[in-house]
């Protein structure tokens, strides 16, 4: 792609965390008396590795052993100022204005860098990997939208693994949708060790800085099921623990989840959050394939604070401002669910769960799960040094 970013890759060798420098206002700023908003546009850089195949000059969906490492600039423009929802609610509008590829080597360098740059170093990395029928287009959108929601100040990394682009798969006509989605769970389990590969250079990165997975829909199978794999690399882990493990909308058998997986990823992860609805159409759905509960649905999902996860039940919580997103994809895309996002950008920078209640984000519940309420977000999420909520 060509740049339209000028001096990209010397500004990300600099370590900067929004390529531009900062918001470019378009049209005449509020006075302090006005309440008027405007538009605002800003940079965000998007890292990525991907086990998917290279071919003709565009990745495929077939798997590969190797990985490919590389960035993406996303431009984002946005209802900004007095009088708007801020980013965690506002809709924007995305494009993808430049790219670049590198090697292992220089990746890590590029990385380093940019966390060592961080104005908040404990945010550090997030590694975001994505679910069924999602493209390499769609995937990095979602990465880079979560990272841009929550202004997060550190490296957003997506794992890009060779998932369908389409809900369904031709030509099974009597199971179109299932034919996709169980492909991709297959892929998914092939992509364990490439993750692995991921995570720990990801982690070589980042140094002493923490490290945050989140696994989206069936993102979360193809996480939970590799972190809880024998070998060196999650004995890596066992040693230095993620500092938090999330789940959102996981497409995961939970009862798997609750009775084989729940004590090794306790030792791999020194935090695990589950964001479960009960409003979640594809969890209906893989609840059907699948013939067994699945852990992104909230009611069934309360089983597993007893395994030592936070379980917050997104069904109530505040989505990002659209009215037809909240009819076509109800409580399952983690970049629209505004409160949630909120709440994990707390856990990101390693604020306690008790806050959840005093921030007004959620009401503790008797069985020790958490519930998101409708209502406002508070502007900045705290910092765990503050030690105060």
């Amino acid at each position: 792609m060509r740049s339209q970013v000028p001096g990209i890759l010397a500004l990300l060798s600099a370590g900067c965390a929004s390529v531009g420098g900062g918001p470019e206002v378009a049209g005449r700023p509020p006075s302090d008396s006005a309440r008027a908003t405007f538009m605002a546009t800003s940079y965000d850089t998007t890292w990525y590795i991907s086990n998917r195949r290279r071919e003709a000059g565009e990745l495929s969906r077939d798997p590969t052993d190797s990985l490919e490492y590389g960035l993406i600039v996303t431009r984002y423009r946005e209802r900004a100022g007095p009088g708007s929802d801020g980013r965690i609610l506002e809709d924007a509008d995305r494009e993808s204005v430049d790219s670049a590829r590198f090697s292992r080597a220089e990746f890590l360098t590029r990385l380093r860098m940019r966390l060592a740059d961080s104005p908040d170093p404990k945010s550090g990395a997030i590694i975001y990997v994505h679910g069924y029928a999602v493209s390499f287009a769609l995937g990095i959108a979602q990465g880079a939208d979560i990272g841009h929601r929550i202004s997060h100040t550190g490296a957003t990394v997506v794992f890009a693994w060779p998932a369908h682009a389409s809900v369904v798969a031709w030509p099974s006509a009597a199971a179109v949708v299932s034919r996709a989605y169980r492909d991709d769970s297959a892929t998914a389990a092939e992509s364990g060790d490439t993750f692995l590969s991921a995570v720990s250079a990801v982690r070589e990165a980042a140094g002493s800085q923490p490290t945050t997975v989140i696994g989206h829909s069936l993102g979360g199978q193809l996480v939970t099921e590799a972190l809880t794999r024998p070998g060196a690399r999650r004995d890596s882990l066992v040693r230095r623990p993620l500092s938090a493990l999330v789940l959102f909308a996981a497409d995961v058998n939970l009862a798997r989840l609750r009775d084989s997986l729940a004590s090794t990823l306790a030792a791999v992860a020194a935090r695990r959050i589950v964001y479960a609805s009960d409003d979640d159409l594809m969890m209906d759905m893989s609840r059907f394939i699948n013939k067994s509960e699945r852990a992104g649905e909230a009611t069934p999902a309360l089983q597993l604070t007893a395994r030592g996860f936070e379980v917050v039940d997104v069904t109530r919580g505040r989505r990002v401002n659209g009215a037809l997103r909240k009819i076509f994809e109800p409580g399952h895309g983690m970049r629209f669910a505004a409160t949630a996002l909120f709440d994990f950008a707390a856990v990101v920078r390693g604020v306690p769960a008790g806050c959840r209640v005093a921030l007004g984000l959620a009401t503790r519940m008797e069985d020790g799960s958490w519930r998101l309420l409708n209502g406002p977000i508070p502007r900045d999420p705290p910092r765990a040094e503050s030690r105060e909520c």
